[in-house]
């Protein structure tokens, strides 16, 4: 799998702040997938279990050198989620020209890495497409032999990939994104989206959050997100131990890697609107539930 990465010039960067255990899930994960090179991004720690549970971290990664390559770049000060997804990919990119990006918390299973490459590699040059998910809900996930890609405007944070020219549209103020999408009356956007969009802590970038920023530009741009039709990532950070999530099990999937034997990338952009009114009401059922806006 590595070798198809590079040859593609795709590059694979690591979150990680103060979760050990998560991070160990993830690296066994890399170790089975074949994946021998990432880039791992180190939040500062800012209170003394975060510096603890680092020294352990660091220490897990140095036993991780036998088998895989990676280099380590430390924050100098605490950034928090947002500034460091940001960091991390604009460094990336002048490197590499797709990225795929995994939070220490999102563990892979068996055909994401594959799943992912062909899906940036075939879609490269349509501007259509905004980002590549890995994560699905579990109401969609079912039993196949055959992982297929459906098409969505709704961005999910959970293991997701996407282009450096894609990239450089990403916009940190929410309260200009708010102000675009006043001048254009005719666009639709989520419920959830909608309620966060009135939040004045979000408006003034006082909360430490940017997937809202990302998934909004979909909206804006009239653009797409490719999904497979069942996930290929498990979100374990659901257990109460993340700074912005309380413990949920609305988000736990099946893993029924065991039953597919192949991934088939449709070029044909169909947008489904029901399946995709249906992940609305999900995530309004259940994600404000979860998602907390840390300071």
């Amino acid at each position: 799998m590595q070798k198809e990465l590079d040859k593609n010039n795709i590059g694979i960067v690591l979150l990680a702040y103060n979760r050990p255990s998560h991070l160990q899930r993830l690296l066994i994960s890399l170790q089975n997938s074949g994946i021998k090179k990432v880039s791992i991004y180190l939040d500062s720690p800012n209170n003394k279990l975060s510096i603890f549970n680092q020294k352990e971290i660091l220490r897990m990664l140095n036993a991780a050198k036998f088998w895989l390559k990676f280099r380590i770049i430390k924050h100098k000060k605490h950034l928090g989620i947002s500034k460091s997804i940001k960091h991390a990919l604009d460094t990336e990119f002048k490197k590499y020209k797709k990225i795929i990006l995994l939070e220490d918390d999102c563990v892979p299973f068996r055909g994401f890495f594959e799943f992912m490459s062909k899906s940036l590699n075939k879609f490269e040059y349509n501007n259509k497409i905004m980002s590549v998910c890995g994560y699905q809900l579990p109401f969609i996930n079912k039993k196949t032999k055959t992982i297929k890609n459906f098409f969505f405007k709704r961005f999910l944070p959970w293991g997701w990939g996407t282009w450096r020219n894609r990239w450089t549209m990403y916009n940190e103020s929410l309260s200009n994104i708010k102000k675009e999408i006043s001048k254009r009356k005719n666009i639709y956007f989520p419920a959830e989206i909608k309620k966060y969009l009135k939040n004045p802590r979000l408006l003034n970038n006082e909360a430490d959050v940017w997937s809202i920023n990302w998934a909004s530009l979909h909206y804006l741009t009239n653009s797409f997100c490719i999904y497979p039709n069942i996930s290929l990532i498990r979100n374990i950070g659901f257990d109460g131990s993340g700074v912005h999530c309380n413990y949920s099990n609305a988000f736990t999937v099946n893993n029924y890697e065991k039953y597919f034997v192949k991934i088939v990338i449709k070029n044909k952009i169909v947008e489904n609107k029901q399946l995709e009114k249906n992940i609305e009401e999900y995530l309004m059922k259940h994600f404000s539930n979860t998602f907390k806006l840390t300071k």
